[in-house]
């Protein structure tokens, strides 16, 4: 079982292929898990079984690899799965503590030469999964407890770790519970309740006039639609602030909208997260690109730029196609007609033209992203491993 180092420069040829074929495939792992979580027409069983079973194709080894979620005393696990020595496991926890916990096992015995028989981006990736696990419960426990009877709502809103509060078709605050009055920095409800919540959490002291017919939280109850943004500043009582997603849900009676319930979290830590993994593919080594059918590039790291000379602007404002070399275009798409028809990962090499006017070997792994329309392609400077061949 012989382990493969990312992001090694002076890798063998063979050895570099993998490294990039590993890329595409935990990429697409979290693409696919990502998807699954935002489907709100399947039960959670339904979820936790597709999540792992996407899983084991990241890794190294799938046909080795068998993943269980254990949450709230439910399994949720992959065919054949048995429990063995060699695992990797990471915790599902809210601020009430442990839920459970997601394992990943080894089916097979390590050789004694190598510590594990999992890589180091293995355990790193189910650590991602895991957040992104405890994101979307307490998403989930949020809406379902606010689906519940109106004699239970205040019982639900005491205990619940997500922020809650309610509105009139005025704005103004008709319930709040203690984790809302927590994360605002108040002290107790009757500073929020009755008072205009736009003006109080939205705005910031320094605003004069804010802009009401902008808000989306606002925009809920004035269409009758759910809203959900993820790009919310709201301000404490101290003058302080935080960014928040939220969720606005209108509130009707008798077929008439008289408000709105407005759920939110504190997400400073998750863009902190976010921000290390925008800063690991600006600062990666191989060249990061997504592609559209269109024939365009639509995001590159600064690694292209590095090895091509060409500024992201310049790489973007044209199709790619006419940077490639003539020779090679043709048997690019060939490889891109054979992408769309299914083909999950594809490897194959072609040359790109610098700004210097010399060419350069591209090493590329590929993956299509069909209902989206896009491929994501890995690729390194190959020019060197040409020239000695």
């Amino acid at each position: 079982m012989k382990q493969i180092r990312y992001g090694v420069d002076d890798v063998e040829e063979p050895h570099l292929v993998k490294i990039l074929e590993e890329r595409v495939k935990e990429l697409n792992c979290l693409y696919g898990i990502s998807k699954s979580l935002s489907l709100y027409d399947k039960s959670l069983d339904d979820i936790l079984n597709e999540v792992v079973n996407l899983i084991p194709p990241a890794f190294q080894y799938p046909e080795l690899t068998c993943v269980r979620i254990l949450l709230n005393g439910e399994e949720f696990k992959t065919n054949h799965f048995q429990e063995t020595p060699w695992k990797i496991s990471s915790e599902l926890s809210t601020p009430e503590g442990k839920i459970g916990v997601l394992e990943a096992y080894s089916l097979k015995k390590v050789p004694e030469e190598f510590e594990s028989p999992f890589l180091k981006e293995e355990r790193d990736l189910i650590n991602a999964i895991s957040i992104e696990l405890i994101r979307f419960l307490r998403r989930k426990k949020a809406e379902t407890l606010l689906k519940e009877s109106e004699d239970n709502l205040r019982l639900i809103l005491t205990s619940a770790a997500e922020a809650i509060y309610g509105l009139d078709v005025d704005g103004n605050c008709t319930f709040c519970n203690p984790a809302c009055i927590r994360l605002l920095g108040y002290e107790k409800p009757e500073e929020l309740l009755g008072k205009n919540i736009h003006s109080l959490i939205h705005t910031s002291q320094e605003q004069i006039s804010p802009n009401i017919g902008f808000c989306p939280v606002i925009q809920s109850y004035k269409t009758g639609k759910h809203v959900h943004v993820d790009d919310v500043v709201f301000w404490r009582k101290n003058g302080s602030s935080f960014n928040a997603e939220c969720w606005s849900y209108p509130t009707i009676k008798d077929g008439e909208i008289v408000g709105a319930v407005v759920t939110f979290i504190d997400i400073t830590q998750r863009l902190d997260i976010e921000k290390d993994r925008d800063r690991l593919f600006n600062f990666s080594i191989d060249m990061m690109c997504i592609a559209g059918f269109d024939g365009y590039f639509k995001k590159l790291n600064p690694a292209w730029e590095k090895t091509l000379g060409w500024t992201t602007t310049e790489l973007t404002s044209k199709p790619y196609k006419e940077f490639m070399h003539p020779d090679d275009r043709k048997k690019t798409d060939k490889f891109i007609k054979s992408l769309k028809k299914g083909d999950n990962i594809l490897k194959f090499d072609n040359r790109y033209l610098c700004k210097d006017g010399s060419y350069k070997w591209l090493s590329w792994n590929a993956y299509i992203l069909a209902e989206e329309e896009l491929v994501f392609g890995v690729a390194r400077d190959a020019t060197e491993l040409k020239e000695n061949e």
